[in-house]
């Protein structure tokens, strides 16, 4: 139909147009230097990465501060969360021996199932196994402990998509452009 068109917080290979999305690499960048900031040496990442783009960048974030910082890993692969396992059997399968320091979820609602299945096992938090999420939905602060989250800025993303779009039906031919932004890092008590 040849209208403008404005993607927020998606991508599509099919679809060329503009975009505005969350700097995912980059908050989970600094979410992660945060937390080794405090001490933490065993990680475990938590979520399917083929779920979402969003979730690749957070996942290539997440190994690559810890190569940075020259922590080993080793990802325990039922909490990459295959079709027929969900996060929550993924943390109940995990020997006690193995649990990590902290778990690092993909997002919120993640982070919820894992928190549901360490209260189940009776671990405390963050005494015996600190939780983050990320994107600081309304979770993050219902929970006991609170959440430690990453915002993410989404009133400003719907801003800056109706920006983007008043300057392509003005600018048809120009080039597409894909706008990031950043959101802030939320330290709640689910982390020491």
């Amino acid at each position: 139909m040849q209208l403008p068109l404005v993607m927020v917080d998606h991508m599509d290979s099919v679809i060329q147009c503009d975009g505005v999305f969350m700097d995912n690499y980059f908050m989970m960048r600094k979410l992660m230097a945060l937390l080794i900031s405090k001490g933490y040496r065993r990680f475990q990442f938590v979520g399917k990465i083929s779920y979402a783009f969003s979730f690749e960048e957070r996942w290539r974030a997440f190994q690559d501060s810890l190569a940075e910082y020259g922590i080993a890993h080793n990802q325990l692969p039922q909490l990459m969360a295959s079709d027929n396992l969900n996060e929550y059997e993924g943390v109940m399968s995990v020997p006690q021996d193995q649990l990590p320091q902290i778990f690092v979820c993909a997002n919120d609602c993640v982070a919820l199932s894992v928190y549901d299945a360490l209260n189940e096992r009776g671990i405390k938090m963050p005494a015996e196994c600190g939780l983050t999420g990320f994107d600081n939905t309304e979770y993050a602060e219902e929970l006991v402990p609170q959440l430690t989250s990453v915002y993410v800025p989404k009133g400003a993303m719907g801003a800056r998509a109706v920006d983007c779009l008043l300057h392509r039906i003005k600018n048809r031919d120009d080039y597409y452009e894909k706008t990031l932004l950043l959101g802030d890092v939320v330290i709640r008590h689910s982390t020491i």
